[in-house]
């Protein structure tokens, strides 16, 4: 009886490297996700920081008379997006942006770059009247 339980737990001794290399493989495999990521997150964080800088400078802008989509447009560049669009709702100045994103691992799976959006909106005081 003794030797047979020896054996049994001899015969089971490979399965615990089986599994260890399942979840190291696992952890290997989900790095490149993770990596593109977090490049998605900074791209939209910096699509959002160029919105906000566009949003800011055309309220400015617009308060000055001059030419809003063209200051919004220069903004953004300088801020390394691209300028989309600009309207005005109520009180406030909306500019939406987009930035591509510099993915490393989509590309080589032969996927399109993704493309981030982001809106920036910049609200005027009470005070300031709009008319139209």
């Amino acid at each position: 009886m003794i030797r047979r339980s020896f054996i049994r737990v001899h015969e089971q001794r490979g399965s615990v490297s089986i599994i260890v290399i399942f979840i190291i493989g696992l952890i290997l495999a989900m790095i490149p996700a993770l990596v593109d990521m977090s490049i998605l997150i900074k791209t939209h964080a910096q699509a959002q920081a160029a919105a906000d800088a566009a949003a800011l400078a055309s309220t400015q802008e617009f308060l000055l008379g001059g030419d809003m989509e063209e200051i919004a447009d220069r903004y953004s560049v300088l801020n390394g997006a691209v300028f989309h669009k600009l309207y005005i709702e109520e009180k406030a100045v909306v500019v939406e942006v987009t930035k591509k994103a510099g993915c490393l691992f989509i590309k080589r799976l032969g996927l399109e770059t993704p493309v981030v959006s982001a809106a920036g909106k910049a609200e005027l005081n009470d005070d300031v009247d709009i008319f139209f």
